[in-house]
Parts: C-alpha cells; structure tokens; sequence
C-alpha cells in the first residue's frame, strides 16, 4: 500500500475502525472522482463476497478486499487486467502487496488461475486450500521425536533457527556490494564517528561481545519495538549477526562445535575475559571496597593477600560438553580478575581439554579424592584452601539495614527486593570469610561457607551467621584444619565433612547473607554424573551418613524426591 499516492488517503474519524479489518487497515482510500467513500465500499463488499466463497476467513476477506478496491481504482483498470501478467510485473518488487495480487487471482479465478496452485517450471502444483483441509499434522500429541520430524517437513529440512539463519543472509549482488564498501572503509576512519546515520540513537546497554570494534551498536528510533542496529564502518545500517557475518567472511563469536567453543574460550582466558568478551576486574574494585567495610576493626586486621590462598577448582567432564566450557571460562576469568592464580583438579580422561583452555591442571581422580588432594597441597604450601565449583556464575552480598530475622518468606523476599546486591569476585568472597573466621569468638571456625539455596528471602528467615550449620562444597574457606572428606562417600561429602569440622573444632561459620549462585542436578558432568535416575546412589549416602552421625540427619520429606534430601541439625545428634 506504501505504493499507493499518500494524498489518496483520507483519515478515519477518532477512535472509528474498519470493522473485521486485518492489521494495518486503518485508513480507506478514496478518490476524487464522484464516488468518493461509496464507491470504495461497493467494491469492498463485492470483492469480499467472493474472496469468502473462495475460501477465506471474514477478518482476511475484508482485508485484502479493502486492498483490492483501492487498488481497482487507483490504477483505473478493468479486473481482467488486475488478474493480468502485467499486474504482477508491475508490483514485483512490491512484496507487500503480493497477497492483494494473489487475492485478486483467487477472487476472479476464471480469468486468471490461482497462483498457489500454478504449475512452475521444475516443481510440483500445490493442492489447494479445499485439498489439503484435514491434512496438515498438529504436535499435540506427539513425541519429542515427532515433534522434530513435523517441524523439519514445515521448515524444508532445517530446524527452527537454521531457516531464520539462512532467511537473513544477503543476495549476491547485495553481498558484491557491501563488500566493495567494506574494502573502501577500511583505507580510513569508520564514517559513524562524524555522526551516526538518521533514525539510529545510542545504544546504553551492554555492548555485544561479537560485534567487531570498528562497528557501532545503536537502536532504531524508526521502530516500535526495540530493535538493536549495528552502523558499519562504511554508514550502513545492519540488523543481524548472521547478515555481518556473511559480509566480513567469518565468523563472529564462538566457532560451531566443540572446537569451536574451545578456541574462543581459550582466545578470551588469554585476554583475561569472560566467555562473553567481558573483562569483570573494573566492577569488582568499585564494589570490593565497600565489601570490606562490612567488617569489624578486628576482622579487618585479618585480611590476607590473595597470595596466601590455594583456590582449588574441583572439576570433571565439563571441557567435553560446550555448556561446560562456557561456565569455565566465566569461572577462571572472576578468579584471575581477583588476583589469583586457581588450580584445576580435573579427572584422568579429561585432562588434555583442560589443558587445551590454558588452565593449570593436576589430575585428581574422583570427587572426593581431588578435594582431598586440593586440602593435602594447600597445607604442604602453608595456605589456605579454597574449594570451588566450576558452575558458579556469581558471588553476591545482601547488605540490608535490617538486623532483625523476618517471621515469612513474603517479608524475606520483601527484604531482599530492596537489599543493596554487592557482586563480588571470589577471591574476594574467601578473604571475606577468612577474616570473620579468625576474627569470631571462640570456639574459633576452620571452615567457613555461603548460603547453600538461591532463595535470598529464605536466608533472611536465619541470622546472618550462623555456627553449627552446613557448609555446601560448591564454595568454602578450609583453614588448616587436620578435617579431611570421608572416602567412602561419593555423594554429599560435603554433609558429612561439616559435621567432622564441627566435632573436631566445635563450630563452622556460614554466612547467610553471601551467596554462590551455581546450577544444581541439572548441568551435564561433574557430580551430576555420579547421579542415577532412581536416586538410589544418594540414599545410599544417606544411609552412611545417618549411621556415622546418628540424629543429625532426617529425610526432607518435601518434594517428588524427598527421600533424597536430608535436613540437617547437628543439636539433634545422639551420642551412643
């Protein structure tokens, strides 16, 4: 319609709409000619009482209708001409006005055959509308693998976001020409520096970790809808990633596969960047400041360097899986952005992936051998042993006003709504810990945690440190204790190592205010994969524990799989 004369356009009263009219059919044409609004209406309805006999629904009958009369008129000839090959030439780079043409083959089907169902050369006729009714498959009721199959037939063989890929790549033509330009530009400065090109604002997010530097990332003020747009060196306006891509002749990003994935991780450790481009050291100095003033004049005076610390990264199988490798990446980079060097305690199979990333590995075994020889190295180093998962994504403080423990989960989460969120590095995290353990009253802690559940208004239920609590193994402080994980567990180790702590050394310190946010049973590898369907490994463990620790340990009793979990309360305990 955008072809269409904008005089030829005659506003609607306020609020007034065409009834039953498709998107976009606002507005009716109407023409100095005598008829005016009348005669537009006429042939509306005479062109919707054929398209409904033809098939269509009413809200689309009025639609193309509406089109197709103003069309009829505005180009003033008969409807044999409308349904004529010279029609369709004249509006072929008008894509959008290729259904109204359709409309009119179908409307006047004696004149023209319908285009859907015109054999071309080299392809088959589509059945019609009337044909094909009943036949096409719905996915209710299918499988997953059905389900991929049906959608494989509906998109030509490719699967969902390989057709929207290759639906955005360029012309050969257009390619010749964008990359003559890209040439040119490269001899000087990008031309989006003098100024960006109309209808293009500033983009004040994050800038995406693909787009090459010498591209600027904007947003489309044209638009209704936020719609990032990327300004090429040479002032052009591109939307996609895949369109850029096609025009540099390479890709951006991670490669495909496994490879792929690790040639880019192993390209931003080196840089000291995140997976996604990121260099997280500028915002941890600014939050880590105020961190530290969180502690007391005397925790402060236990405050460490980084250099008296082992930070052990217990990990298995994840540099094979490309989700893995992603979490590795952001992992190593908070480490080495906080100053510390960390030791990844892998298994045999996997070591050379490892290595392959640029990390610094020693092959530990199973899980709670590569704990124990994390703890063994770190007291032959005279240091601190930090224990960390390879899934975490971030370590946060809630600094509230509030001392007082909440009476409901609604006022937790209230609570945490409103909390100051300091991201800290994890480097940070373990001096933290370290300080308030040496620091605390006596009996004093040698192994110090974070909150083990992501549910931030619960933790607001408990004071924010507690002493004989467990200490979840994804993330803690372990200070020269004789403590070490019983080799006879190969599931929650971490259970039975809190209790020895607390036997031995009388308390733990938990801070129920710092949190490590970490995927849990979910991601592929590590202790996911010592995990069986049935959860029979688990109670297995249970049963260990609750015969070495009598009392301390009850079944949740919430839950599908609640005889799993274990809840522990080490005032219950039963000395026999």
């Amino acid at each position: 319609l955008k072809l269409l004369p904008s005089s030829a356009w005659l506003d609607l009263p306020r609020g007034r709409r065409v009834p039953g009219a498709g998107h976009g059919v606002n507005r009716i044409a109407a023409e100095g000619d005598g008829e005016g609004r009348e005669g537009v209406a006429k042939e509306t309805a005479v062109f919707e009482e054929h398209l409904v006999e033809k098939g269509y629904n009413p809200s689309s009958a009025r639609n193309y209708a509406t089109q197709m009369a103003k069309a009829f008129r505005d180009y003033h000839c008969s409807i044999e001409a409308m349904c004529s090959k010279e029609f369709d030439d004249l509006v072929s780079e008008k894509t959008y006005l290729r259904p109204v043409v359709r409309a009119f083959a179908r409307c006047f089907s004696e004149s023209r055959p319908d285009i859907r169902t015109t054999k071309t050369s080299g392809s088959k006729a589509s059945p019609g509308r009337e044909a094909t009714k009943g036949r096409h498959k719905t996915s209710k009721g299918l499988s997953a693998k059905e389900k991929r199959l049906l959608m494989r037939k509906r998109t030509n063989g490719f699967l969902p976001g390989q057709h929207r890929r290759n639906s955005l790549l360029m012309s050969d033509r257009a390619l010749a020409l964008a990359q003559a330009a890209a040439r040119a530009a490269s001899r000087g400065p990008p031309k989006w520096k003098a100024g960006l090109p109309p209808g293009v604002r500033p983009d004040t997010g994050g800038r995406l970790f693909w787009l090459p530097k010498d591209w600027y990332q904007g947003v489309k003020t044209t638009c209704r809808s936020f719609l990032r747009a990327f300004v090429s060196p040479w002032g052009k306006i591109y939307y996609h990633q895949p369109t850029i891509e096609q025009i540099l002749g390479r890709k951006l990003g991670p490669g495909d596969g496994l490879e792929g994935a690790m040639e880019w991780a192993a390209k931003q450790l080196s840089q000291g960047k995140s997976w996604f481009g990121r260099n997280p050291r500028p915002g941890f100095k600014a939050d880590e400041a105020r961190f530290f003033q969180l502690l007391t004049r005397a925790e402060r005076a236990h405050l460490l360097e980084p250099s008296k610390f082992l930070f052990c990264v217990i990990s298995a199988r994840r540099a094979t899986v490309r989700e893995g490798i992603q979490r590795i990446c952001n992992v190593q980079s908070q480490l080495l952005a906080g100053g510390a060097t960390p030791v990844w305690y892998v298994d045999k199979a996997s070591k050379d992936a490892y290595r392959k990333l640029g990390l610094k590995v020693v092959v530990g075994g199973g899980l709670v051998e590569a704990r124990n020889k994390a703890l063994c190295d770190a007291q032959k180093q005279g240091k601190v042993c930090v224990q960390i998962s390879d899934d975490i994504s971030k370590w946060v403080y809630f600094k509230t006003a509030q001392m007082s423990v909440v009476k409901s989960l609604s006022e937790g989460n209230e609570v945490a709504k409103h909390a100051d969120r300091i991201q800290v590095s994890p480097v940070a995290a373990a001096r933290f810990l370290l300080a308030k353990m040496r620091g605390a009253e006596k009996p004093t802690p040698r192994l110090g945690g974070v909150y083990p559940l992501g549910n931030t208004g619960m933790s607001f239920g408990h004071q924010p440190v507690l002493r004989q609590h467990f200490i979840l193994g994804d993330f803690f402080v372990h200070d020269r204790s004789p403590c070490r994980f019983d080799p006879r567990m190969t599931l929650k180790e971490d259970y039975d190592f809190t209790c020895s702590h607390i036997a031995k050394h009388g308390s733990v310190m938990r801070c129920n205010r710092l949190f490590a946010f970490a995927v849990h049973e979910s991601n592929a590898g590590g202790a996911c994969s010592a995990r069986d369907s049935q959860g029979e490994r688990e109670r297995e463990n249970i049963r260990l524990l609750q015969a070495k620790w009598p009392g301390v340990f009850s079944l949740n009793g919430k839950g599908r799989r609640a005889d799993t979990q274990v809840v522990m309360s080490w005032k219950r305990r039963k000395f026999s």
